[in-house]
């Protein structure tokens, strides 16, 4: 009877060490970082929605990152309580962009970060949005590809994390990262506007 006690005290060890351990290595070949990039821990909303959280001029943001939209976004009241207003000379702007045909005023920030990546300056555009929410989370504005495209973002939706480009000598070859890390390709359209579909 002791050493059947015994017998089944070792299997129950190694039924519990074994998953323990595969589940460990499975889990550790995920990378979290990518020589040469920053990473930027994402979180999703409801609707599967892709939200960063970011500083404008040292106030915190949530941030939409949506890569059908060729700039950086804000509400323009929320824009204002980060001390953003668009530019003006008399009453005319100076800088606009135009999107889906409307001339939108262009705002400066004087910092956005991500975690521990700067941004610096950027110019950012204003419009009054009539969402401000996406189901329960509180969005102000959208990340689009002005940024990401400049430091060359990588976006693992697994991980939760989207790396930027920060060491722009460096060379790293994505495409043999992807394929260890089965990583599934989609193939983008690039529309009039900069958009990425």
């Amino acid at each position: 009877m002791l050493k059947r006690v015994r017998y089944l005290r070792i299997l129950l060890g190694l039924f519990l060490t074994i998953p323990s351990a595969i589940f460990a290595s499975v889990k550790g070949s995920w990378p979290t970082e990518l020589g040469g990039y920053k990473a930027v821990r994402v979180h999703y909303g409801p609707l599967n929605k892709m939200i960063m959280p970011v500083n404008i001029n040292g106030q915190p943001a949530n941030l939409l990152v949506d890569i059908g939209s060729s700039h950086v976004m804000l509400d323009a009241d929320t824009a204002v309580s980060f001390g953003i207003k668009p530019s003006q000379r008399g009453l005319r702007y100076i800088r606009f962009n135009e999107i889906n045909g409307q001339e939108l005023p262009l705002g400066f920030a004087q910092n956005l970060t991500a975690g521990s990546m700067s941004f610096g300056s950027i110019l950012i555009t204003l419009r009054n949005s009539s969402y401000t929410s996406v189901g329960s989370a509180h969005i102000d504005g959208v990340l689009g590809l002005d940024i990401l495209s400049r430091y060359k973002a990588v976006i693992n939706c697994r991980t939760k994390l989207v790396f930027f480009k920060v060491d722009q000598a460096r060379q790293m070859h994505l495409s043999s990262v992807a394929s260890t890390e089965k990583f599934v390709k989609i193939p983008l359209r690039r529309e009039e506007s900069g958009a990425l579909t």
